[in-house]
């Protein structure tokens, strides 16, 4: 059994919703909105950087959080305080799912997706209660870094797309994560239908840069305008 691939925002939202009710997930008493840099915030997105690593393996989960961290920078006018603590729980999830891969290795024929779903749930509750975890941003004063630096990448003509991380060893994502990185932050990370035909004639979206920056989310490229 293995658990099932990641969904939407939304699918993460709603997930945190129903544990928030389980484990009475308290809100920010300085925040107006319920869900927004509270516990249930913060139990949203280490939930789907848990459940991504466990599909994916922790270097794309990383990769995905980013970008939706960056997407986020560019729709909602995210700042640093509230991008911080979303990248330090979005670690804290990438962790809980390495954590259950090893603890269920050698059980992966008798776990159900709903065991896998209450672990995370779980292991994320006690993390909030352990005080790990960033959930009122504007008083807490704890850091995320990344943690070390990729140690070079190989050439690459064409744009990074996901399917192709996702099939990258570990190996090959590290000697290529400088550059996908570097390209996430241009243009985002497509997925191959996203890219345009080589045989085409009509102009493609790189051609429009000059106008914006294309940024790939949910498999739509979007163009945000300069």
């Amino acid at each position: 059994m293995t658990i099932k691939k990641y969904r939407t925002p939304k699918y993460y939202g709603e997930k945190a919703e129903q544990y928030g009710y389980k484990y009475n997930l308290k809100t920010n008493p300085i925040e107006t909105e319920k869900g927004h840099n509270d516990e249930v915030d913060a139990f949203r997105h280490a939930y789907m950087q848990a459940h991504m690593t466990l599909e994916y393996g922790k270097d794309v989960a990383k990769v995905i959080g980013d970008i939706y961290e960056r997407w986020g920078d560019y729709t909602e006018g995210q700042n640093s305080i509230e991008r911080n603590m979303d990248l330090w729980n979005n670690e804290i999830g990438r962790q809980i799912g390495e954590e259950i891969k090893k603890e269920t290795s050698h059980l992966q024929d008798l776990t159900t997706q709903k065991m896998y779903e209450d672990m995370i749930a779980d292991k994320i509750y006690q993390r909030i209660q352990n005080g790990d975890m960033i959930t009122q941003p504007k008083i807490d004063k704890r850091i995320f870094k990344e943690n070390g630096q990729a140690t070079g990448y190989a050439v690459q003509v064409e744009p990074f797309t996901r399917e192709q991380i996702g099939e990258m060893t570990s190996d090959e994502f590290a000697k290529n994560e400088k550059a996908i990185r570097e390209q996430w932050g241009k243009i985002g990370i497509p997925s191959k239908k996203d890219l345009p035909s080589k045989t085409s004639n009509s102009k493609s979206k790189s051609d429009s840069a000059a106008d914006g920056k294309w940024v790939t989310i949910n498999g739509n490229h979007v163009l945000i305008k300069d």
